[in-house]
C-alpha cells in the first residue's frame, strides 16, 4: 500500500478556516507523494452534529479543488467494530 493521509472533520457545523487549511495540507503532503487522500466524517458524537454539515463540509472541500479518492468513510458505520473491539478489551481485563 502506498502513502496514504486522512482528513476527519466533526460535522458540528460548517468548515471553518483552520480545518480548510488542515485539509489542505494533507491533501498537497498526500498528492506530493503520489499517495491517495481520504475523508473520514468523525460523526459518532451524535450530540454535538449538525444535520447537513457533514454534506456541506464536503461541498465545500470540493468547491476549494479538494477530492478525496475513496467513498468517505463515517464513522458510525464502523460502530459494531468499536464495541467488538471494547468487549475483547474488557475480556482480556485490559480495560
Amino acid at each position: 500500500m502506498g502513502f496514504r493521509t486522512r482528513f476527519a472533520p466533526s460535522p458540528t457545523g460548517p468548515l471553518h478556516m483552520g480545518s480548510l487549511l488542515a485539509a489542505t495540507a494533507s491533501y498537497l503532503d498526500a498528492k506530493s507523494r503520489k499517495g491517495d487522500w481520504l475523508v473520514r466524517i468523525d460523526d459518532v458524537d451524535t450530540a454535538r452534529s449538525v444535520p447537513g454539515a457533514a454534506e456541506q463540509i464536503l461541498r465545500t472541500l470540493e468547491a476549494h479543488g479538494l477530492q478525496w479518492d475513496d467513498k468517505v468513510d463515517y464513522q458510525t458505520e464502523h460502530l459494531d467494530k468499536y464495541q467488538a473491539a471494547v468487549e475483547t478489551l474488557a475480556g482480556r481485563k485490559l480495560i
